[in-house]
């Protein structure tokens, strides 16, 4: 049962298919700097410094942004990185003082912090919602408690952040740090989640999309009942037409071990009263939803691809019906990964009237350009990759790799773009725009 606890966990805080920006400001403080070393079933939710000890900006909640504009939230977001959804926080380093805790990518505008959170002797951490959970849409904000002080926290930031300055790390040095991290992360212990899911979707939608996900991880469908039957699921709030929804696992603190039994009755406290916590959330429309590209929207550019070819929009989206742009970075493993699946359905689309095309978001610089250049040819890709122009960049403002967009003949998007790796989504999406 702890396996199928711990897998549920990170099942529901991972971004499991999708690649986090460098391009564009995204929160310096989010958890997601995992080495590319790291065998990928370890959780990408490691603090990659400790930046959480500086002191917060006196005055800075969450209504000095309009929640309407993105440009602003992801302005305020970059600007007060330390404050947003407490990563890794503890009393002693990022909630002392910080009475609020935001995460618009999450469609959290504000969470009024329990005083129980701020007198806590363990810590609280929080995270998740830089991007939409698993390409269906979801975002979600998980809180966990973590049975020990600030030493032994301290203790694991100084061994990831030594662990981060290894050039070469032998097998030796990832077995070591995997084995921190997994300990690390079995002595988190889940609080509750705040999930997000858009278009007025009800209850029975979200558990139906949390479904079908858990089953593509390996989880059964008893497993899955099994889980449905002892969590609890509170209406939390909604946002234009966002709905929220709170989820308590049912666990409690039935893993902890002897040695955190000092810490039992105020975890189970704290797990009794996440009920109550509901009223301490306002929400917003997600940022990340609100940066995606409206339907019919048109785009006109004139660039060079990775074969020092120049094309134009027009061109490009004028000689097929329908074109499915892939927008991928040079250092999204995800990717990557889907490439092979990708070349496939291009030589498929092409013989029906529609093709692939791929922009290349990071590909900015003579480095990058280069290092682009070689994975399409490492890859042997068989369709046209993009270099972006700045108007590109601003057009599509992604977030989060691969996001791939349709377009019709005269270069507008058609319907709603896929986030995450999902070659079988695009498969559908492209039949029914090309009528099969």
């Amino acid at each position: 049962m702890k396996k199928l606890y711990v897998l549920v966990i990170f099942v529901i805080a991972m971004s499991l298919c999708a690649c986090s920006s460098k391009t564009q400001p995204t929160p310096t403080a989010a958890p997601t700097a995992v080495p590319t070393v790291t065998p990928t079933e370890i959780p990408a939710e490691v603090p990659a410094d400790n930046k959480a000890e500086a002191e917060p900006e006196a005055g800075a909640v969450s209504d000095s942004f309009d929640p309407a504009d993105p440009e602003s939230v992801l302005s305020y977001y970059g600007a007060h990185a330390d404050e947003m959804y407490g990563s890794y926080a503890f009393k002693q380093l990022n909630t002392e003082g910080k009475t609020v805790w935001t995460a618009p990518l999450a469609g959290i505008q504000e969470f009024k912090v329990p005083e129980a959170f701020l007198n806590a002797k363990g810590g609280i951490r929080a995270g998740g919602g830089e991007e939409l959970y698993l390409g269906t849409g979801i975002v979600n904000m998980d809180v966990f408690y973590l049975p020990y002080q600030e030493a032994e926290y301290d203790a694991f930031v100084k061994r990831v952040a030594d662990f981060s300055k290894i050039q070469d790390p032998t097998d030796e040095d990832i077995q070591n740090y995997v084995a921190m991290v997994r300990e690390y992360n079995d002595n988190a212990y889940h609080l509750f989640a705040v999930m997000g899911i858009g278009n007025n979707g009800s209850l029975e939608d979200l558990k139906a999309a949390l479904k079908e996900n858990f089953m593509k991880n390996d989880l059964t469908e008893d497993d899955v009942e099994q889980l449905f039957s002892s969590a609890e699921f509170i209406k939390a709030g909604s946002a234009e037409d966002y709905n929220f929804y709170m989820i308590k696992r049912g666990y409690g603190s039935a893993f902890f071990n002897e040695s955190q039994q000092e810490y039992k009755e105020e975890y189970d406290a704290l797990y009794d009263a996440a009920e109550s916590y509901a009223a301490n959330f306002t929400f917003m429309r997600p940022l990340a939803l609100a940066q995606i590209v409206s339907e019919g929207t048109g785009l006109e550019f004139e660039t060079k691809d990775l074969k020092d070819n120049t094309v134009s929009s027009r061109d490009l989206f004028g000689s097929h019906k329908v074109t499915m742009l892939n927008i991928w970075e040079t250092t999204c493993s995800a990717c990557m990964s889907e490439m092979p699946e990708i070349k496939k359905l291009a030589k498929e689309f092409e013989t029906n009237g529609g093709q692939i095309v791929g922009l290349v978001y990071d590909a900015t610089e003579d480095d990058l350009i280069q290092e682009a250049k070689e994975i399409a040819d490492d890859l042997d890709l068989n369709f046209i990759n993009l270099l972006p122009t700045q108007e590109m960049l601003d057009f599509f403002k992604a977030q989060a790799f691969p996001t791939t967009y349709f377009f019709n003949e005269k270069g507008e998007v058609i319907g709603n773009p896929v986030v995450g790796a999902n070659t079988d989504e695009y498969a559908a999406i492209m039949n029914e725009l090309l009528g099969k």
